[in-house]
């Protein structure tokens, strides 16, 4: 049988950029992570972009392989660049290309297309999933991650990658 695990820990939403810095530091256990879900369509200096990069040790876009997502990812781009001229140090980037249909062309292109540009790409991609318990459907909840499925997949693809950046 498959084992589920329990993802805790408090769900905040809309934090104050201004606050977040401390909060991250606050509510992170020790040795532990913390998930920081930004508003991707605020693309404004000052926003909760740069707040949550400013205190990541990395960064992962987690990005629908679209043209409206790439536009969207625009603005974590833009926080980087303002980030750079400001001096301040940036996290390594990771992409994560979810709710993604494996026979579509715009997910090998889009892949394709962000790897020839130099970014990290996730070589797991998270399936779309209407389903009552899918991924599309997790939106403000803890998700249910069971060993073997695409989330606990997906998760471990990231912890890799994070070891292998911190090393």
């Amino acid at each position: 049988m498959a084992r589920v695990h329990a993802v805790s820990g408090p769900m905040l939403a809309h934090l104050d950029p201004m606050t977040l810095p401390n909060l991250a530091t606050t509510i992170t256990p020790p040795g532990g992570i913390l998930g920081i879900d930004t508003d991707a369509w605020q693309a404004r200096i000052g926003g909760s972009h740069m707040a949550a990069l400013a205190v990541a040790d990395l960064a992962v876009l987690m990005i629908q392989p679209t043209g409206m997502e790439l536009q969207r990812a625009a603005s974590v781009s833009t926080a980087f660049q303002a980030m750079t001229a400001m001096g301040m140090a940036l996290p390594p980037l990771i992409v994560d290309l979810t709710r993604t249909n494996p026979s579509a062309a715009s997910l090998r292109e889009t892949m394709q297309n962000l790897r020839e540009a130099g970014e990290t790409v996730l070589d797991g991609t998270l399936l779309n999933s209407d389903a009552r318990g899918g991924y599309a459907q997790a939106f403000g909840k803890a998700p249910k991650v069971t060993d073997g499925d695409l989330m606990a997949l997906t998760a471990d693809l990231v912890l890799r990658e994070a070891v292998r950046e911190q090393a």
